[in-house]
């Protein structure tokens, strides 16, 4: 991980592209588990991440596309 952000020992870090509500996301896969690039919250399934982006970042993604 970049920067002042600190990696546990032991994760693998991995990053799959995600694409949702019209925009392309590089996620980061961590021991399995998919994180928001967005906000950082973690989901076990790619539908449960599409769904938080939809419900909960669409309107800073419509504004970003003005």
């Amino acid at each position: 991980m970049a920067g002042s952000k600190v990696q546990r020992i032991g994760d693998k870090e991995d990053y799959k592209m995600l694409v949702t509500e019209g925009s392309v996301f590089r996620v980061a896969i961590i021991d399995g588990m998919l994180k928001c690039p967005l906000c950082e919250a973690i989901f076990s399934t790619p539908r449960d991440l599409e769904y938080h982006i939809a419900a909960y970042h669409v309107y800073t993604l419509s504004r970003k596309n003005k």
